[in-house]
């Protein structure tokens, strides 16, 4: 999924960290930002990518956040920081925001077979996973990741409903192995729980809450704001765009939420607060809890120490300043696309980037 190459977006911008203001001191753009902006446009040149938003809070506030080159390499429309991107996999962790929510108000049992609430699965194998299983990617299933497929919000049923048990490649249980249609089975999991729409479900109880509101699942709403087409390029072809538009709403729940990066780093300012945002509890503690427990050992997993995987997020720890520090994150890739987000939670401090194209350049970053 490219994510090593957005790892050095994150590892660089940290370490520039210790040279900002204390809170509540006076600032405009932090004395570190002429650094990051040349540092960032020489990665795109590298990358063949036309652009990339980046996102950095510290101790709890977004101190900066700017778009880099183009947004569409045939109009030659700039990038700005608020443009909507499609962020592939970071969109499991709002999966697991919105299961965890509905866990805690005792609306689905995590570790229930997926037969009580997907019934047209009873008496297969397939059915006596757990919601749980499925989001830590321990259900022993396969992986796909499908870029065009159904539209319409139905096709998530339409299809959920009909899998069979030749999605098993292990037994659940077994070991950890990284698969989308486990979560964009939770997600209908979720869907049937809840009693409403999948997208519905993630916009009231995470994007809304935190104050997401261009960030969306929807294609029809997501193109009527600012939005950043996806590009693909080689070694020796230049950007161009991804046509048609990525599309498979039977996946949304694995990789297909738009956002931006101040919006996703509003997400990381309320998960590393324990809840909390602009004086308001957002999430329920137990929210919290449930979405960055490590269940999972992820042997390797982006590069940290102990990795484990929670529900859309791999926790762990790395050697940083001369200590170990821990580690949330995840990334994601989907068609013409690549996202990174790296939350230090002990420090209040993430960084969020977003690239409408090859990651690989950014990988000179570190």
């Amino acid at each position: 999924m490219h994510t090593s190459i957005l790892r050095g977006v994150a590892r660089g911008l940290t370490a520039a960290l210790l040279l900002l203001p204390a809170p509540g001191q006076a600032q405009s753009a932090p004395a570190w930002a002429p650094v990051l902006d040349s540092v960032v446009n020489a990665a795109l040149a590298t990358s063949r990518a036309p652009g990339a938003t980046v996102a950095v809070v510290h101790n709890g506030r977004l101190v900066y956040a700017r778009g880099y080159g183009l947004a569409n390499v045939e109009t030659r429309q700039p990038m700005t920081a608020d443009m909507l991107l499609r962020v592939g996999s970071v969109t499991k962790m709002f999966t697991g925001a919105m299961l965890a929510s509905l866990a805690e108000q005792g609306q689905i049992d995590m570790g229930a077979p997926i037969s009580r609430y997907v019934t047209s699965l009873a008496g297969k194998r397939v059915g006596t996973v757990s919601t749980h299983q499925l989001m830590t990617h321990s259900a022993g299933w396969i992986d796909n990741a499908v870029a065009y497929g159904r539209m319409g919000e139905g096709a998530l049923g339409e299809v959920m409903r009909e899998v069979g048990d030749t999605l098993f490649f292990t037994d659940a249980g077994r070991t950890f192995s990284y698969s989308n249609p486990s979560i964009s089975m939770a997600g209908y999991v979720g869907e049937l729980a809840g009693d409403k729409r999948f997208a519905t479900l993630v916009a009231e109880r995470v994007l809304r809450p935190v104050g997401m509101p261009l960030s969306t699942f929807k294609p029809l709403e997501a193109l009527t704001w600012p939005t950043a087409m996806g590009h693909l390029a080689g070694a020796n072809t230049p950007p161009t765009i991804v046509r048609p538009f990525t599309e498979n709403t039977a996946q949304w729940a694995a990789g297909f939420l738009f956002s931006s990066a101040p919006e996703l780093a509003r997400f990381t300012m309320a998960l590393m607060n324990d809840g909390e945002l602009d004086g308001a509890r957002v999430f329920p503690q137990g929210v919290i809890r449930r979405l960055t427990t490590g269940y999972v050992p992820h042997p390797g997993g982006s590069g940290l120490d102990s990795a484990m995987y929670a529900y859309g997020l791999v926790v762990g720890r790395t050697a940083l300043f001369g200590r170990s520090e821990r580690v949330w994150t995840h990334g994601g890739s989907i068609n013409g696309y690549n996202a990174d987000v790296y939350m230090l939670p002990e420090r209040q401090t993430a960084v969020v980037t977003l690239v409408n194209g090859p990651g690989s350049g950014i990988a000179g970053i570190r």
